[in-house]
């Protein structure tokens, strides 16, 4: 048996670069003044995309009852899983709750600053 032969090969892959993209969007954030361009993963919402671009945006519950990531939509199409804490005024004037938006277009800009 040849020393080539004695060898295994183990390979390891990087899971986050190897990630697949499937429908990911790219979302603008206006944050304490700053524009972020943050990445957002066909599996998770705009908060939880923030957090992952190591960004410190206003956060409480995570489930959509306080409030506190509530942010207003510039431009752009978001779903939301339960919105509890807006109005029918507030999604009506724009505002979205970021624990719960989902991008649905790539143009969306979405303004904490409001």
């Amino acid at each position: 048996m040849s020393a080539m032969e004695k060898v295994t090969k183990n390979e390891f892959v990087d899971l986050v670069s190897e990630r697949v993209m499937g429908d990911t969007k790219f979302v603008k954030v206006k944050l304490y003044g700053e524009i972020h361009n943050v990445e957002v993963e066909e599996d998770e919402n705009i908060l939880q995309a923030m957090f992952r671009a190591n960004l410190d945006p206003p956060f409480s519950c995570q489930v959509g009852t306080c409030g506190t990531c509530m942010a207003k939509l510039e431009s752009g199409n978001v779903t939301m899983d339960e919105p509890d804490a807006l109005t029918e005024e507030d999604i009506k004037n724009g505002f979205i709750l970021t624990c719960q938006a989902r991008p649905k277009s790539d143009d969306c800009f979405v303004n904490y600053d409001y």
